[in-house]
Formats: structure tokens, C-alpha cells, sequence
């Protein structure tokens, strides 16, 4: 297995979400992500609810699902897949909402 490490901003590094790992972690899950409030705490381009949003369209229109995602470029992307923008940087945020389900794949700083 191959893992693509590519730079974010100067000393973190983005490792995309395989499709493989995300349908992985939603099979663990025993919420029904209908009926759950969603936090993805480090977003990218959604990559982990991709398994959802792919096989039933509806699904981004019906969850609510909140994201942090400090690379703004990516902020269109989660809103067209349905996602609630929050915050930019998880480690700022000061939500008051309460989460049925986190879940990320966090952003590497400086290979730590």
C-alpha cells in the first residue's frame, strides 16, 4: 500500500482518506448516520463520509454534518457534498454543539 503525503502549509503534511480506510471506519460506527450529529474535526475534501454521500446522493441533504477544515480551498467541496463549515483549525474551535459521531484523519505537523 501506497500512502500519498502531500504538504499543506509548512510543517504539516495532508494524508488523503482512502476510500478502502473510510468505508472501514463507517462499518465500525454503530450510530445510524441518518439520525447522528456529525463532527469531521480535520475535513480536507470529505473523503471519510464519501462512502455515504456516494451510494445514496440524498444522504449530504439528510445528516447533519458539521467540519472543520483549515485549508479554506477545500471549503467548497465539503459544502457542495453538505457539509456545515464551523471552524478552520479543530484546535481553535469552541462549538457548543453536542457530537453523536467524530471521526478524522488528522493533519500530521512536522511527521509527529
Amino acid at each position: 500500500m501506497f500512502l500519498l503525503l502531500r504538504p499543506l502549509q509548512k510543517g504539516r503534511i495532508t494524508y488523503p482518506t482512502p476510500r478502502a480506510l473510510a468505508e472501514k471506519v463507517w462499518s465500525k460506527i454503530k450510530a445510524d448516520p441518518n439520525e447522528a450529529r456529525i463532527l469531521e474535526p480535520s475535513a480536507g475534501d470529505g473523503a471519510l463520509l464519501a462512502p455515504h454521500i456516494d451510494s445514496d446522493y440524498r444522504f449530504h441533504r439528510r445528516i447533519r454534518w458539521d467540519a472543520c477544515e483549515i485549508n479554506a480551498a477545500h471549503h467548497p467541496t465539503l459544502r457542495s457534498k453538505g457539509a456545515k463549515i464551523v471552524g478552520h483549525d479543530f484546535l481553535d474551535f469552541r462549538g457548543g454543539e453536542i457530537y453523536s459521531i467524530i471521526c478524522m484523519n488528522p493533519p500530521y505537523r512536522d511527521w509527529e
